[in-house]
């Protein structure tokens, strides 16, 4: 095939990111399992897709054409990606937010086309039990936030195990199919689509508790209301 030489350049650059491809899928925002974090390896990312045109005033470009200006790449990962990426794919997200509800605990981006059995085994014992271990270790060197960091952590880790069997109401019931083909566990099928699948994340203790976060929840997955977060969200869907 003939191309030009920008568009074999433009070929060859693309393939120098496959380097940043995240295997398993998941990605937590604080370093945990000897990985960089989130910000960092999104930086490194832009920055290498960028090429020699890449500069500090490129990344204060990007932040601000995603109405984050005078911010930086953490907070936005935090406060704006799980907003924007809903909207930009009409409110069926492919990368889900798990989040304990600390502003300074533990939240992770993870691929839901890679989300099975395996990754969540993943998510809830090697990354947050990683968490979960930094935390404990923190508790006789009294770092400040230490407990309640372990706090909300271990209770994200008890939804996601509860999640993982698949117990009611963090089940998922297929009405088109029989029950001899309806899920054991977390067994999730992707034909099934993303607002059926993502419905364990979305069901905390308090649900039905106004200010409790899941309406936030419900309105940032469907595209209603104003999508504010609230205050002190559940653990689960952030």
């Amino acid at each position: 095939m003939e191309l030009a030489d920008e568009q074999r350049e433009r070929i060859k650059r693309r393939d120098d990111l496959f380097k940043f491809v995240d295997l398993d899928g998941i990605v937590p925002i604080p370093a945990t399992k000897g990985d960089g974090t989130g910000q960092d390896r999104l930086f490194d990312l832009l920055a290498s897709s960028h090429g020699d045109g890449w500069s500090s005033g490129v990344m204060s470009r990007l932040l601000a054409n995603s109405d984050h200006a005078d911010a930086n790449l953490e907070s936005w990962l935090k406060d704006k990606f799980c907003t924007q990426h809903c909207k930009l794919f009409r409110y069926r997200p492919f990368i889900w937010p798990v989040w304990d509800g600390r502003r300074d605990g533990f939240p992770a981006l993870a691929n839901c086309h890679k989300f099975d059995r395996r990754m969540l085994e993943s998510l809830a014992f090697a990354y947050l039990g990683d968490w979960i271990d930094r935390q404990i270790f923190g508790l006789p060197e009294g770092k400040e936030g230490a407990q309640g960091r372990l706090d909300a952590a271990v209770s994200l880790q008890t939804r996601l195990k509860e999640i993982h069997l698949g117990e009611p109401p963090y089940d998922i019931f297929v009405r088109r199919k029989p029950l001899a083909e309806q899920p054991a566990g977390w067994n999730p099928d992707i034909n099934d689509g993303v607002r059926l699948n993502v419905r364990p994340f979305m069901m905390p203790p308090d649900a039905g508790k106004k200010g409790s976060g899941f309406y936030w929840t419900i309105q940032t997955l469907t595209g209603t209301g104003t999508g504010v977060r609230t205050r002190n969200p559940p653990p689960g869907i952030a």
